[in-house]
């Protein structure tokens, strides 16, 4: 009784062990049991434990269930022979059948590895290239997937080995192409979106950010060492093509960025033409139209547009030549201003019968000799200044004649700015 209560126990820690997934400490709790009662129960349940978890490999464990089974045919009693018998068979239909699949695995691992070359094959690059598959995504991800496995089912020869991992490194490779090439395209649409906005809905700052992202894509894409499945005229052909693309929506979104501040320089003439219709002073319309080139100038270098900037600069032009025709005219109305001193005076002098010198020097200080510059002159102007001035002054002493022309350095001048 006490032997086979201990064999109860044994079997029950054995069960125990099962449910906590200890196949070792099973096992023994198991042998443990059956050696203290080599009941039928027992020895069928230790032939299913081996062939639930014995690998075919563990021909010890067999050996082990055979020698057990063998002297429980021995010593059980005689109802309990057959039984035990057809336990043996099924051990040795468990042991055949571990053989069977033992020399079938190379046969196995010949027909996967034919099989991964079949898909594998329908990956390859040529007949990517013939299908038009290339720059799939999707179709580049699966092949990757399909060389991992490949690589990981362990019936690969080196040299395959060396293979497909090359081959694996190409399509990385690639992969890293067409996510440049497809990022690339979603720039070019974004930026297509934001130009196509009515315009004063368009956000400059979006637009320069995105055309940032395009550039250092791009550039991403030009540096790319040739190690995937492309040629050096196929990579070439692609960076062109992509560079071609991006000067395109460059042109679209440097004419949008520009016409902006265009419309602010257009706006900006016609303000100007308007205000010198109603400037009567020449120096006013000069300062008016500098002001205005300055301006202009500060907002070229937001003229990105080549067209819209030549329009730009053709309007600097127009506005210098202005400045400059400006100029001319308050140049010949200083000399005609000063001509017309000259003239007065001398139409005074000629219709005194006696001029003394308190009349010259009236008529000195009236006609306001003592202010005018004579370096800003024109030669008619001052060959007139100058007779009409000689003829008062030979009218004056010389203490008077001094006088006045200390008077004449120290005077404030009349300037071009006062026309």
């Amino acid at each position: 009784m006490a032997t086979n209560n201990s064999a109860e126990v044994a079997f029950e820690m054995y069960r125990k062990a099962i449910k906590g997934g200890d196949l070792e400490l099973a096992r023994i709790y198991l042998l443990n049991a059956i050696t203290h009662d080599s009941r039928v129960e027992y020895l069928a349940e230790y032939v299913d434990f081996l062939k639930k978890n014995a690998s075919p490999e563990d021909e010890e464990a067999y050996q082990q269930a055979y020698n057990i089974m063998s002297m429980a045919a021995l010593n059980c009693h005689a109802d309990d022979i057959a039984e035990i018998r057809q336990l043996i068979a099924d051990l040795q239909s468990i042991s055949m059948a571990n053989a069977a699949e033992e020399a079938n695995a190379p046969e196995k691992e010949s027909s996967e590895l034919a099989q991964i070359e079949r898909e594998l094959e329908t990956f390859s690059w040529p007949h990517l290239k013939k299908n038009g598959r290339l720059f799939s995504a999707s179709v580049l991800a699966d092949k990757a997937a399909a060389l991992r496995q490949a690589l990981g089912s362990g019936c690969l020869s080196d040299d395959q080995t060396k293979h497909y991992m090359d081959e694996l490194e190409e399509t990385q490779w690639q992969i890293n192409l067409v996510s440049l090439k497809e990022s690339l395209g979603s720039l070019f649409k974004s930026i297509e979106e934001e130009t196509a906005r009515v315009s004063n809905k368009i956000s400059s700052s979006r637009i320069n950010a995105l055309m940032a992202q395009a550039t250092s894509v791009l550039s991403q894409i030009w540096i790319l060492a040739n190690e995937g499945p492309l040629s050096e005229r196929e990579l070439r052909e692609e960076q062109e093509s992509m560079q071609e693309a991006f000067n395109k929506t460059e042109k679209v979104a440097q004419e949008v960025l520009s016409q902006k501040t265009l419309e602010l320089i257009k706006s900006k003439l016609k303000g100007i033409e308007k205000n010198l219709m109603s400037i009567d002073s020449v120096s006013m319309r000069i300062k008016e139209v500098q002001l205005a080139v300055e301006y202009i100038q500060g907002l070229l270098p937001q003229i990105v547009f080549e067209e819209h900037r030549t329009s730009v600069q053709s309007y600097l032009k127009r506005l210098s030549e202005l400045i400059v025709s400006l100029s001319r005219m308050r140049y010949a109305r200083y000399q005609a201003r000063i001509a017309g001193l000259a003239q007065r005076a001398l139409k005074k002098y000629d219709a005194m019968t006696m001029v003394f010198e308190a009349d010259a020097i009236n008529i000195l200080e009236e006609c306001e000799f003592c202010k005018v510059d004579e370096s800003l002159l024109s030669p008619e102007a001052a060959g007139l200044f100058q007779f009409a001035k000689s003829t008062l002054v030979a009218k004056l002493d010389m203490v008077k004649r001094v006088d006045f022309d200390y008077k004449c350095v120290v005077a404030k001048k009349f300037n071009l700015e006062e026309i």
